[in-house]
């Protein structure tokens, strides 16, 4: 469910202070933990696996997900 939360396109990453993060477990053990930024015009997830960092967009699904749950 989660991936459809994600867009296949990269998205800048502006470095702004982060609206909140997630994390992936496997194992009860930390997987990935990646950082999500919500705007107006565009979200996205910034998460580093080993030693590449990924910045993709949100989809407007997972944009809306991200913003009910800060509520």
């Amino acid at each position: 469910m989660f991936n459809s939360f994600l867009d296949v396109q990269t998205a800048k990453d502006t470095l702004k202070k982060a609206d909140g993060f997630v994390m992936w477990l496997i194992n009860g053990r930390e997987f990935i933990m990646g950082d999500f930024y919500l705007g107006e015009q565009e979200s996205y997830l910034r998460f580093k696996k080993d030693t590449v960092v990924y910045v993709n967009r949100l989809t407007e699904q997972g944009a809306s997900f991200f913003k009910q749950q800060k509520k």
